[in-house]
């Protein structure tokens, strides 16, 4: 989470994260270096030459070549590390658990896919009654955190029961829309352990903005316990000892 008073992005919590925030700086220099040119070849205009040479100015074929190119070239620039990235944050490497997740108004439903029919809801926890401790996120707590391994490779399924939502975690750089009918997929990978705080970045009614994501990340260990604690039995995948 970021602290209070920040005016800067989350901190990456995986490598998607850190790519997108490497792009993020790449695109601020090229924007400021363009914007500092321009700025100082307006500036020289009023200030370096006089104003009646432009007005003769009628046709300059290398300028509008020059002024052509350069911005295409630019562009091409940025293009290629934002597809590398794009291709990336899309590529499936092997997962090895599938968690489903379901929008509804205005709760969450996890359905986890390598344990037979285990499901659970998450609901925001009031503000009201006393419900909340110190240091807890104002509409950002839930009764039941989302349970995930870290140190894995896990595909999230996300869809919607009503209208279109937006499962969203900042840290881990992961916004997939929930469309009902659908079935969007998304691979995460957690590299640290900890709780991450996400909302529903969709609007889909009058309680949109109490819809907020929790997720815990913790060890393959204790995410075999805490599914096996339910009396569900583990996939035969992770018995066979695919996870290490």
């Amino acid at each position: 989470m970021s602290y209070w008073g920040s005016c800067w992005f989350n901190d990456a919590m995986n490598d998607g994260g850190s790519r997108l925030l490497y792009v993020y700086h790449l695109f601020v220099q090229w924007l400021l270096g363009i914007g500092i040119v321009v700025a100082g070849g307006l500036t020289s205009l009023f200030f370096l030459e006089p104003h009646e040479v432009w007005l003769h100015v009628q046709r300059e074929e290398w300028l509008e070549a020059v002024w052509t190119m350069i911005p295409m070239s630019i562009l091409f620039m940025l293009c290629c590390p934002s597809y590398k990235l794009l291709c990336l944050l899309e590529d499936l490497n092997d997962p090895k658990a599938t968690v489903k997740v379901v929008g509804h108004q205005w709760y969450w439903q996890y359905e986890y896919g390598d344990y037979e029919s285990y499901s659970m809801s998450q609901y925001m926890v009031s503000n009201k009654g006393g419900l909340l401790s110190v240091g807890d996120f104002r509409n950002l707590e839930v009764d039941y955190p989302a349970i995930l391994p870290y140190h894995v490779w896990i595909r999230m399924a996300v869809t919607s029961f009503d209208v279109i939502h937006s499962w969203t975690l900042p840290c881990l750089a992961v916004k997939v829309d929930g469309v009902p009918g659908r079935l969007n997929q998304v691979p995460l990978y957690i590299r640290v352990p900890g709780v991450y705080h996400g909302q529903c970045s969709e609007i889909c009614g009058a309680n949109h903005a109490f819809m907020p994501i929790v997720v815990e990340a913790v060890s393959v260990m204790m995410y075999r316990k805490w599914l096996n604690k339910f009396g569900m039995p583990m996939s035969a995948r992770m018995v066979e000892g695919t996870w290490r």
